[in-house]
This record gives C-alpha cells, structure tokens and sequence, in this order.
C-alpha cells in the first residue's frame, strides 16, 4: 500500500469501538492481489502532485467477498489533490488544486458455515481531499474564479448475509466520508466538499437470531478562504450524504437498522473577506426492516452541514456568513414485523456568523440562515405486537453578529408529526421538537430569536386490550444573549415558543395515555457590558385521549420559556413567557391533569394547576393558565370545563382595581398604584358532569403555588394579605381551602356545603402577618393556594377568585364615590364574581 503523505493524516469521524477494530485491521493486511474472494482489502488512490496544473488525487477501489471467512472488510481511500504552484513572476497568482480522488468501498459476506457464530461485513471509504491553491507573487491578488481542488467522493457498501448456523449477521458501512474541499487563498475561492453514499444490507434466514445494519456517512467539508481582500471570493459548500440500510430476517429474528447521513459543513472565512460556504444536505435512501414474527427497530437520522462562520474579530474581516442546510424527512423509514419501533431524527444545519465591516461601526456581513427541521413519520399498520412511533426534528441555530448594529440570525423551527394506527396490537406515537438556538451579538448587535417548535403526535388502536400512549415533547428554542456591547439598546434574542399537541384513541376497551409537555425558550442573557435582556417563549399544550369503555389519564403541561437576566444582576429578571395547558378525556375512568408555569420580575415562579375525573358517560376537560400582568382568562373560556386555575403575575393596576371595586372591604386594604405590591390574581374553579357514588369521580383540585423573591419588592416589606373576592356556587358538596407558607400550613378551612364556603369567601382579607417572616435567607417567599371540592352531583360548580400582595390593613381608606362610579367599578370586576360554566357535553349510554 503506498505511503501516505503529511496532507493525508485528516480526522475522521468517529467510528463505533467494534468497528474501529477491524478497520485497523483491514489497513494493516496487505492488499490481495485479486478482487475475487479476498476478505479483509484495503486501497488507496494516489495523490496527485502539486504544480501548476497540479494534479488530481487517484481512485481506490477496495472490493472484498468472502463466503469461507466470518469477518471481512473493505477500505479504500482515495488519493489527495495536489496543491497549485505559488506564483513565481512579477503580479503572477496561484495556481489551482486538485481534485481528491474517488474512494469506494465494497464489502460481501455470504457466509454459509454451519458452525460461524457471527457474521461481520465491514466497509469504510473515504474521499481524498482536495489541494489548496498557489499563493500569489509580490502583491498579486488571486481571482474568485481560482478553486481549491474540490474534495473526492466516497462510496461504502456492506452486505452480510448468513443462511446457515447459528449467527449473528451484522453489515456496517461505517466512517464513510467525502473528501474535504482545498482551501484558498488570497482572493481565490474553496472547494466543494466531496459528496459520500453508504448502504448497508444485513440479512439471516434462521429463528431467534439477530440481524443488525448500520450505516454512517458523511459529507466532506468545503473548503475554507483565507489571506483575502476581495469579497467576491467564497469558502466551499458541503458536500451532500446520502445513506441507506435494509435489515431481513426469514425467521423468528430480532431486527436493528441504524443508518446516519451527516451533509458537510461549509467552508469558513479565516481572515480577510469572504462569504461562508453552505452546509451540504443529508438524505435518506432506502431504510427499512422486516421481520418474519421477531421485532424490528429502525431508527434514521440526518443532520445538515453547518454554514460557514466568518472569524469574529472587530475591525478585520467582512463577509457573510453561510446557511444552514434544511432538513424535510417524510416517512423515510418502515419496518414490518410482530413489533415495530420507527424512530426518525431530523436535525437542521446551523448557520455561520457574518463578519464586520472594516470599521466596525456598522452591520457588516449577514449571518446565514439557520437550516429548519422537519420529520414526519405516519404508519399504519398490523403488527399484532405493537407499533411505535417517534418523529424528531431540530432546527439549525442561528449565526452571530458582530458589529455596532445589526441583528444575529434567528434559530430556525423545527416540526415533528408522528401518527401510529394500529389495527391489531398497541399503539405508541411521540413527537419531540426543539427550535434552534438564536445567533449571539457581540459589541453593540443584537441577539437572535430562538426557533419556535411545534409538535403533534397521535395514536389509534382498533382492539380491546391494545393500550394507547401518546406524547408529544416541545421546546422553544433559547433567544441569543448580547455581549460586549456599549450600547444600552442592544437587545438580546426573545426564546421561541412552543406547541404541544397530543391525541389518543382506542376504539376499543383499552387505556389510553396521552402526554402533551410544551416549554417556551428562555430569553437570552445581557453576558456583560450593556443591553438589554429578553423575554422567554410562551408555551401551549393540549392534550385529548378517548376509551371506548377503557380508562384515560391525559396530562398537559405548559411552561412559559423563562427570562434572561443582566450581567451580575441575576435578579433584575424579564419577563417569562405566557403558557396554557388543556386536557381532554373520555372513557370508563381515569383523570384528566393540566398545568401552567410562568413568571417574572419578583414572581421568579408560579405553576398553576387543574385535576378532575373521567369517569364513564361524560367528557371530562381540565384547564390551566399562567402569565404576567395581563388581564385573566376570560370566564369564556371556562365553559365546559371541569376545573381551572389561572394565575397572573403582578396583575396591572387597572385589572386590580376592576376587581376590588366589587369588594369594598378588601379594597381598602390595598393600596394599589401607591404602597402596596400587587403580586398575584388567581381562580380557582370546578364544574361536575355526571353524579358518582365512587369517590375517586367526586375529586376536583385546584392549586398555584408561588415562588417570591422579596428582594424585588418596590415598596418596604409590610403584610402578607390575602383578599378573598367572593365565590358563586351550584349544587353542594365540601369544600377545604388551604395556603402553605414556606412549607407550614398556615390557613386550613372545611366546609360541609358549598354556602358555607361562599360566607368565607365573601369581600374577606386574611391578614398572614409580616410578609418576611420565617422566609430563608435566601428572601424567597413560598406560598401554595390549595382547593379541593368534593361532590358526587351532576352540575355543581364553586369559584373562587383570590388577589393576594405586600400591603397593609387600612392603607386605602375608603372614598365616597357617586353610585353611578360604584355601579361601573362593580360591572368591571363581573367577570370574575359571577363564573357560571355550563357541563361538558354528555356522551349518552354506551351501546
């Protein structure tokens, strides 16, 4: 095998420990000198000299088959590009590069030995890289239309396949790469990233064996610029992958199929102008697995190329930064067999920082474009097992900024939809989604949004006993942080917001499970000097599950994206994200559970939450919502619903007053707009549908509990007040209020029917003494509001609405005020004193 030269010694990527056992070995046994069957060949192209012309890399083909041998391997590795002649004369340029040579790999095992306990079929090939180009003589300046070499493709292929015995039969194509575009120098431009093709093809003919394909391939990177003073001049694009896997088993057999296709990332600027490369896309070709009774798990991946950066140094380079590679995977793999379990990963490239003017002064080079992710899986099948689903998806982060203006690129969104029907066994579906990262600004930009994500996932079984599970996992992308600035109006990036929704169905009698969990992105941070931090993401879940006669239990959680903070300052927090959460059930039993987070400025947290029934015959729905100053949820939105909690941080001014208009009593213990901090408003509210003898239907939860840093109090520490601004009820039942304070109980009421309640919460302040007593030296203030309603009649209702703050007792005297003022103040709180929710629609009889 010829030797290798300087250039030649490239990183690889990694490859699995197994793997990278038999690629050495492969490279340490000569070559054969056919390529009939011959196990365990290794090849290399030669390298092309330099000049000008220089040349191009040479071929390898490495083809071994063996039917005598359990383990065979193939590498070939193509030879490098030359690298172009410096010019030599007065104003000469440089010359180009040459082309990396072609790899391809071919690896066959058809083992058919009775006693082989393992099949192995390894193939690795890699392109060869492609030559820089010449430097310039004496001041010269290379043109644009002047290449690096571009980098060599990369074919692998690898096929096991064992008839005979008992075997393993495992084929991997494994550290296939494309070649490496040559960089240039000067005024000229890099070249393309070479282009890489894998498969793998594993199969076994007998029970109770396993059959594993694994494929991982790689685009070559494009090749980077440097020493540069004309813009015209670009870095490389990646180069694309494309991988591929079938895995069969005749018999009985287990069934694992991993295939990965990775594009290159474009190339960079490293000094001087120029415009980053883009990143190169990855593909999917044939992914499947199949099964003759055993199970079957397929998983695919693809991963776009990053864009090209331009070096972040003020005041030197200028140029754009290249795009991310979008990623759009549709149903690219499948599987048949007794189980199926799908999971298919997407994840968009991320894009390269823009550079700087040469001043610094003023937006310079445009950051790239972050690659957006989309993976849609939707199967419907008859594995008399189960089918399992999973879609994920990615979005590409955003590049950064680095000058006095502009803005750092935005996350890219991400998409994931996964659908299981099943006719005839289990039903499994998720779907998880993450927004990209926003780009950073640096000395004086602004940060990037993060991505917003949006996830959906269902599932459906036709059988009695067949249960159902559904869950649906998003997440905002995080908004980029400013750093370095002197200005007080960089700003950094807003996180994403999030979209969760699930579904589950069971036509039959069996369970159904749905989970919907949506977060919003944190807000990116003021990381030093000055500026601004921002907002996290809101965040919505919504979840439904439907038994025909079998339990559901349907969870919704909703989490508005936390805030950045400033510098030092961690407590000069923004403000957290909006979230909403709703659950949905039908069935025999079972429970419906929502629950909103959110915050901001002193409320570092509150999470509110709502629990209720299922119980055969009605539709249960549950609802939860969290957010900052704006006005409460309207009574609108409670209609049909069997308990909710809304909560908002620091309700405004005019919301407060609306509300303590109707309650004279309580008005004048707040003195709002003046001494008093207004810190939470909350509702607290249950309606039944259906009457029940069993008391696990009769229970109905209502909570918030807060977290309050009272270092962020605007007026000196007072009271810790608590207005009660009245409750409306139908029907009766028992009521028990509780508030925990730091962990102890210190308000604990029951009542044995719902007019009783009502007396209490009647135009009451509940003094609980000094608002810093007992709290950690830490000055967070822990406060639960709890309600639970017990009732076993159709249609009873209780609603209670609660405003709680830093005050005293007496500080807003009351004012006479003309009737027509009082009788406007008393409408404009309505909303909240007289609740009344209509029953959710009954299903009838079951026939």
């Amino acid at each position: 095998m010829p030797a290798k030269s300087k250039n030649e010694n490239r990183a690889r990527p990694g490859t699995p420990g197994l793997l990278a056992m038999f690629v050495a070995a492969a490279i340490m046994t000569p070559p054969s000198a056919g390529l009939g069957y011959a196990n365990n060949v290794a090849r290399s192209g030669k390298n092309g000299a330099d000049g000008n012309p220089s040349q191009n890399g040479g071929s390898a083909t490495a083809t071994a088959n063996t039917v005598t041998d359990a383990t065979n391997s193939a590498t070939a590795d193509g030879g490098h590009g030359g690298k172009g002649d410096d010019g030599n004369l007065e104003g000469t340029t440089g010359g180009a590069g040459g082309n990396g040579g072609y790899g391809k790999a071919t690896a066959t095992n058809g083992n058919s030995g009775s006693n082989t306990t393992a099949v192995y079929s390894i193939s690795n090939a890699f392109g060869g890289n492609g030559g820089s180009t010449g430097s310039p003589f004496n001041g010269a300046v290379n043109s644009p239309a002047l290449f690096g070499g571009s980098g060599g493709s990369a074919g692998s292929y690898a096929i096991a396949t064992n008839n005979l015995g008992s075997a393993t039969s495992r084929a991997t194509a494994g550290g296939t790469t494309g070649g490496s575009g040559g960089s240039g120098t000067y005024g000229a431009s890099g070249g393309q990233g070479g282009n890489a093709i894998g498969s793998a093809t594993s199969r076994t003919s007998l029970d109770n064996q396993s059959v594993d394909a694994s494929a991982y391939i790689y685009g070559g990177a494009g090749g980077s610029v440097g020493g540069n003073t004309n813009s015209a001049s670009a870095a490389g694009n990646g180069g694309m992958a494309t991988a591929s896997g079938t895995g069969t088993a005749l018999g009985n057999s287990r069934v694992n199929v991993i295939i990965s296709a990775t594009g290159g990332n474009g190339g960079n600027v490293g000094s001087g102008s120029g415009n980053g490369g883009s990143g190169g896309l990855a593909s999917l070709g044939t992914v499947t697995g199949s099964s003759n009774g055993g199970y079957v798990y397929v998983t695919g991946s693809v991963r776009g190329g990053e864009g090209g950066y331009v070096q972040r140094s003020s005041g030197r380079h200028s140029g754009d930064g290249g795009n991310g590679a979008n990623e759009n995977i549709k149903n690219a793999i499948s599987g048949s067999g007794a189980y199926v379990s799908l999971t298919q990963n997407v994840m968009g490239g991320g894009s390269g920082a823009g550079g700087t003017t040469a001043s610094g002064t003023a937006a310079g080079g445009t950051p790239g474009s972050g690659g957006s992710a989309e993976s849609d899986l939707n199967v419907s099948g008859g594995e008399t097992i189960g089918l399992g689903l999973v879609a994920f998806a990615h979005g590409g982060a955003g590049g950064g900024q680095n000058n006095a203006t502009g803005t750092a690129a935005p996350g890219a969104p991400a998409t994931a939809n996964a659908t299981a029907n099943n006719s005839v066994g289990r039903a499994h579906a998720t779907a998880n989604a993450e927004g990209g990262a926003g780009g950073n600004g640096f000395n004086g930009a602004n940060g990037g949004n993060g991505g917003n994500a949006i996830g959906s996932a269902t599932g459906d079984s036709s059988l009695d006993g067949q249960n159902v599970s559904v869950a649906a996992n998003v997440s905002g992308g995080s908004g980029g942080y400013v750093s370095n600035s002197t200005s007080s109006g960089s700003t950094a990036g807003n996180g994403g917001n999030a979209t969760a929704n699930g579904s589950g169905t069971a036509s039959g009698n069996s369970r159904v499970s749905v989970g919907s969990y949506a977060t919003g992105g944190t807000g990116g941070n003021v990381d030093n000097g000055l500026g601004n931090a921002a907002g996290g993401g809101s965040a919505i879940a919504t979840a439904v599950g439907s038994s025909n006669g079998g339990y559901a239990y349907v969870n919704a959680h909703a989490a508005g994206g936390s805030s950045g903070g400033v510098w030092r300052s961690p407590s000069l927090l923004d403000v957290f994200g909006a979230a909403l959460a709703d659950a949905t059930g039908t069935g025999s039993g079972g429970r419906c559970v929502s629950q909103a987070t959110a915050g901001g400025n002193m409320v570092t947290g509150v999470t509110a939450g709502a629990t209720a029934p299922v119980f055969y015959g009605f539709t249960t729905s549950t609802e939860a919502f969290a957010n900052f100053s704006s006005p409460m949820r309207a009574e609108l939105n409670m209609t049909g619903k069997q308990a909710v909690a809304y909560a908002t941080v620091m309700p405004g001014n005019s919301l407060v007053k609306a509300v303590l208009g109707g309650n004279p009593t309580v008005n004048q213990n707040f003195d709002v707009g003046g001494k008093s901090d207004m810190i939470g408003l909350m509702t607290l509210a249950m309606s039944s549908v259906g009457a029940s003898t069993n008391p696990f239907d009769q229970n109905y939860g209502m909570e918030t509990d807060w977290t309050i840093n009272l270092v962020q109090l605007a007026n000196p520490q007072q009271h810790l007040l608590v207005g009660l601004l009245g409750a409306s009820s139908t029907g009766d039942g028992t009521v028990t209020f509780q508030i925990d304070q730091n962990g102890t109980v210190v308000v604990r009421q029951t009542f044995l029917t719902f007019s009783a309640a009502d007396t209490y919460f009647a135009n009451q302040t509940l003094d609980l003494g000094a608002i810093g007593i007992g709290v950690p030296t830490n000055n967070l203030l822990s406060l639960s509001f709890t309600l639970s309603v017990t009732t076993g009649l159709d249609g009873a209702s209780f609603d209670p609405n609660i405003v709680f703050g830093n005050s005293t007792l007496g500080s807003n005297p009351p004012v006479p005020e003309p009737g027509a003022l009082a009788l406007l103040a008393f409408a404009g709180a309505g909303m909240l004193l007289r609740k009344r929710r209509g029953c959710a629609g009954k299903m009838g009889p079951k026939k």
